[in-house]
């Protein structure tokens, strides 16, 4: 494989470039979730393509045509597994920080877990997350440094790479960051409204949220798949959401739908385009779909018909999956922000943390937990872009098709036919202004 793709690149074979990354892209992906599980911290999955996957290969691709279809598309593939090989190191680093490291801890139970695990305990126990958050707080400050590290070399991979910045490849819009503080400031009392203790306010969010009766009570692929799609959508594809998240309360199966959306969005990528145009590394189309399916919680024909709940609950269940999607929304606000100060290095990630920490929760955050909760993604634009852009596109299912496009086989020809076109790698200013408009026209009915 290495000599095949020397050879793509020096005869500038468009196609058998296509190829070599497509192989390339399956074992970073299988490797990122490896690696989320604490796995995999040693292996090297970019060595079989390492030629395709550095600077010399992302500035040889000036010499395709200008009008060469692929050469945008190549690029992007491209520089985003050069950069995942080169910081591959410090993305296990961080991951081990973060799944494979066991810390002896005294409170609230005398253990050895790792920081994710205390998080899930936050969560899974209300009544102790308080305590859970203190230990946690208590050993972050390490993963802090990895991810800072991380980040840092990411602006400075670009630089090598011969970019002014990294957004000339990762960026969705120039309007996505003005669009997500425009979120957070239009968003923020309603958020902080009648809560003393909004940090812990989010938790209870999370993990129980009151209308946690109304989901089933096992997360699995099969079930999501059952709740949130017609056979219609599904039929003849095959569906890799991967590991699905803990069942703890609403927060999971919000994640659920949108992993759901999103594995789908990947299934029913245009199989006629070369894999570079069907597939966008940074995935703003995958994140509208998921986010699209993940909107179905405020549904009130989804929350009625799908999750049958009875009339007489059917309010307070659709109130508390709206401040759910609101508090998501804004954390993916917020990430859009602490993403462009992560590059910016990090002094400027601590003073965005701080900031942040005030505008989502209404007090000032530790300074150890900069760029670990929030959690920074690299992404971080197409996962709140994607909330807007679902938003619309939701509206839209529902002017034409009626409230229950869900169960319309009409609807669901409609995203199929959709799906076959190339993904969007952008978004527009107009196009987030419509969304957040959407968006907050369907929180403020369910909110009151």
């Amino acid at each position: 494989m290495t000599d095949h793709g020397r050879d793509a690149l020096e005869r500038l074979d468009a196609l058998a470039l296509d190829r070599g990354l497509r192989a390339a892209a399956g074992a970073w992906r299988r490797w990122r979730r490896r690696i989320a599980r604490g796995e995999a911290l040693e292996s090297d999955p970019f060595e079989p393509w390492r030629p395709l996957l550095g600077r010399t290969a992302f500035q040889r691709l000036d010499d395709l045509p200008a009008g060469d279809p692929l050469r945008a598309p190549l690029a992007r593939w491209t520089f985003r597994l050069a950069e995942q090989r080169i910081d591959r190191e410090a993305l296990a680093a961080t991951a081990h920080e973060r799944y494979g490291a066991l810390l002896a801890i005294d409170a609230p139970r005398r253990g050895h877990l790792t920081r994710a695990a205390m998080l899930a305990h936050a969560l899974r126990t209300p009544d102790e997350a308080a305590a859970w958050l203190d230990a946690w707080s208590a050993c972050a400050a390490p993963l802090s440094g990895r991810v800072t590290l991380l980040w840092e070399r990411r602006a400075e991979v670009a630089r090598r790479m011969g970019l002014a910045s990294i957004d000339t490849i990762e960026s969705v819009s120039e309007a996505v960051a003005p669009a997500a503080r425009s979120w957070l400031a239009a968003t923020r009392d309603r958020a902080l409204e009648g809560s003393t203790r909004p940090l812990a306010e989010w938790l209870r969010l999370q993990a129980r949220l009151g209308a946690v009766e109304d989901f089933p009570g096992r997360l699995d692929a099969g079930r999501v798949a059952e709740l949130v799609a017609a056979p219609d959508l599904i039929r003849g594809l095959e569906l890799d959401p991967g590991p699905l998240p803990e069942s703890i309360g609403p927060s999971s199966f919000l994640r659920a739908f949108m992993r759901f959306g999103s594995a789908w969005a990947d299934a029913s990528a245009p199989r006629h385009q070369p894999f570079v145009v069907a597939q966008d590394p940074y995935g703003l189309g995958r994140r509208a779909a998921g986010a699209l399916f993940g909107l179905l919680a405020c549904s009130p024909a989804f929350v009625r018909r799908r999750l049958a709940v009875p009339s007489a609950r059917a309010r307070d269940a659709l109130r508390g999956h709206a401040q759910l999607t609101l508090a998501t929304t804004r954390l993916a606000a917020a990430g859009v922000v602490l993403r462009a100060a992560a590059l910016a290095g990090g002094g400027a990630l601590r003073g965005a943390h701080e900031e942040l920490g005030a505008e989502l929760f209404g007090e000032t955050l530790p300074e150890a937990w900069a760029g670990v909760l929030p959690r920074l993604h690299e992404d971080a634009e197409a996962r709140f872009a994607g909330w807007l852009l679902a938003a619309t596109r939701l509206e839209r299912l529902e002017r034409i098709h009626d409230d229950d496009w869900f169960r319309n086989p009409r609807a669901l020809e409609q995203l199929r036919a959709e799906a076959e076109r190339s993904p969007a790698v952008t978004t527009t200013a107009a196009e987030l202004d419509d969304g957040a408009a959407a968006l907050a026209r369907r929180l403020a009915e369910l909110l009151g």
